[in-house]
């Protein structure tokens, strides 16, 4: 049984190459659809014979059922494959997903977005000065490290990181919109307008944005933001300089730049002993700490709550006839009853876990062909806009956007504020700059 386990996982992915080139993908060629398959396997297809076989200390006494663990295998393979139908539908209906091409702009339309893109960083700065001053300067869990005495009776960082987050009772999705998001899109423009051009108040803009940038992706004491400033940087230099190619010299490279950065961010931020102690966190955590809760989903679902039905889907205005189930939260309650005393835990996974919690094997199959046909149609669309400094920086912010898909319900990405509102700046700075016009290039989709 386990011969034929390890066999059957190694030559699925061989199964989805193929597949991949019928797309014309490849997941050395930046694009939507070949990163999100990237992310899928590094952090849920990698880590399922080291969970199968007990490999993980940390999980080993969690989990524990092999068949269930195959059962895992099964429905992962079976919703990469659709994911990869979707990309193959994508291609035969779209045509195939061209490079970024960089289109230099004017002088002064040059100057019109620096300024736009100053006004816009400011507005961020001044969300994100909101939000410390309500949170309370000492109560963030990055300064908490520092020694700064806390307002809140209880300072672990567990307590402290629900506060700024989860449990926040500010709406802070729309604190997140402008602080993270926003500030993440403006802070790729100033750097793409940097490498287009040197001078002095370029390189001060991108520095400035950079550092503020992360400041804010690690002030909660998350480890995984800070990773995003790097991916993007990494793809707008590997988009303009290798044609979006990635070789094996630059996996290298990235391999290393995030070890060297996330390892030390596991030791102060977690419990972590030692610096070897952090270093298998970090390995854990990226082969497995996204996969181990599908194992959980599958767990409880469904020999402990029936199927959905479409209830995790989002309700805008209770128009439809039910009532939002929020099954992050209620599983991670149910799989940790023991949580500490004001934290609110959510547990997140692979996108196609809620299609078959929603609609059983048949969700499974389907939905994420749907879903793999849209993102390649996205991709399509936002290279048809002019390939400038602000579509580049869009591109990048879509990449990191949907790659999540990885590790977080379709349904956060069907009505999203943060999609909404950056695209809505990306066509709003595209028209003043084209003087009040936006166009999209025509597209032979022949094959």
């Amino acid at each position: 049984m386990n011969i034929i386990f390890l066999l059957t996982w190694l030559l699925a992915p061989i199964i989805w190459y193929f597949m991949l080139r019928a797309s014309d993908l490849s997941i050395f060629k930046i694009s939507i659809p070949s990163v999100l398959i990237a992310f899928i396997i590094l952090y849920q297809y990698l880590g399922i014979p080291i969970l199968y076989f007990q490999l993980d200390e940390y999980r080993a006494s969690e989990v524990t059922d092999h068949f269930l663990m195959i059962k895992v295998f099964l429905f992962m393979s079976l919703g990469i494959t659709s994911l990869i139908f979707g990309f193959i539908l994508g291609r035969k209906i779209f045509g195939p997903i061209h490079s970024f091409k960089l289109v230099y702009l004017e002088n002064s339309k040059e100057k019109i977005l620096i300024f736009l893109n100053c006004f816009l960083f400011f507005i961020c700065l001044f969300v994100l000065y909101s939000y410390i001053n309500k949170i309370g300067f000492n109560n963030l869990v990055l300064t908490s490290l520092f020694g700064l005495v806390s307002d809140v009776s209880d300072s672990s960082n567990d307590l402290l990181r629900s506060n700024m987050t989860n449990s926040f009772d500010g709406k802070y999705h729309w604190y997140h919109l402008f602080m993270v998001e926003i500030l993440f899109l403006s802070t790729m423009i100033f750097f793409v307008m940097r490498l287009q051009k040197k001078g002095f108040i370029r390189k001060s803009l991108s520095i400035l944005s950079m550092l503020t940038i992360s400041f804010a992706l690690l002030m909660s004491g998350q480890k995984a933001p800070i990773t995003e400033l790097l991916f993007g940087i990494g793809m707008v230099l590997i988009i303009l300089n290798s044609n979006s190619i990635i070789h094996p010299k630059v996996i290298f490279i990235a391999a290393i730049t995030l070890f060297i950065t996330v390892v030390p961010l596991f030791y102060f931020f977690t419990d972590s002993s030692n610096i070897l102690e952090a270093i298998t966190s970090v390995i854990s955590r990226t082969l497995t700490g996204q996969l181990q809760p599908v194992y959980v989903y599958l767990e409880y679902f469904p020999s402990n709550r029936d199927f959905l039905l479409g209830a995790t889907m989002p309700n805008p205005g209770g128009l439809m006839p039910f009532e939002p189930i929020n099954i992050t939260q209620e599983i991670m309650a149910w799989y940790n009853p023991q949580e500490a005393q004001g934290v609110v835990g959510s547990m997140p996974t692979i996108f196609w876990v809620e299609a078959y919690i929603n609609f059983g094997i048949l969700g499974l199959i389907f939905l994420p062909m749907l879903i793999g046909l849209f993102i390649y149609g996205v991709n399509i669309l936002i290279l048809m806009a002019q390939n400038n400094s602000i579509t580049l920086a869009s591109y990048v912010w879509l990449i990191l956007f949907y790659k999540d898909l990885s590790s977080s319900f379709f349904s956060d990405f069907i009505i999203s504020i943060y999609l909404f509102f950056t695209m809505l700046i990306f066509l709003l700075f595209s028209s003043i700059i084209g003087f009040g016009k936006f166009q999209l290039k025509a597209r032979n989709i022949k094959t």
